[in-house]
């Protein structure tokens, strides 16, 4: 009969599937010490004091690493996520862990902190948390905007012809 001519499904991941969302678990002692600042898009400074717990005081929220003054991150325009800053890798926010060394250089987007998601200002907040672990959800930068499925001659269910 037709129907075991059915081509067998693959397996849900193939060597060589883009890493689209990852979630990372890193040790507090690993991250590096940040400070949260807010800054124009140009990524200019729009206070000399680090922020307080006030928003809406316009610009986006900017993770630095804390004496160093170095820009990691900062918030999408949306305010849903936070991103790389140009030339920085996941690797920069925690030097020292070896679960962020298999991504390599490829860009993410933090979609998600420890729990808190679709809010830039919270999930840079945690980042500086006291908790002994910081749980990451990642989302490739390639993908940020979404991603187009394309379907062709799909059939489903079971009728006739």
């Amino acid at each position: 009969t037709k129907y075991f001519e059915i081509p067998q499904e693959l397996p849900a991941e193939l060597p060589g599937d883009p890493q689209v969302r990852v979630r990372v678990k890193v040790d507090r002692e690993d991250l590096a010490t940040f400070e949260l600042k807010r800054c124009s898009e140009d990524g200019s400074e729009l206070d000399a004091s680090p922020m307080g717990g006030e928003s809406g005081r316009g610009g986006l929220i900017t993770v630095c690493v804390r004496g160093k003054g170095q820009a990691v991150l900062r918030a999408t325009s949306d305010g849903l996520a936070l991103e790389l800053l140009h030339g920085r890798r996941l690797r920069d926010l925690a030097p020292s862990s070896e679960r962020l060394r298999p991504l390599g250089d490829e860009r993410y987007h933090i979609v998600g902190v420890s729990g808190i998601s679709f809010n830039a200002e919270a999930m840079a907040q945690e980042l500086l948390s006291a908790r002994a672990c910081v749980s990451l959800d990642l989302w490739s930068s390639r993908y940020a905007g979404g991603m187009r499925l394309r379907v062709e001659d799909l059939t489903t269910g079971y009728g006739l012809g």
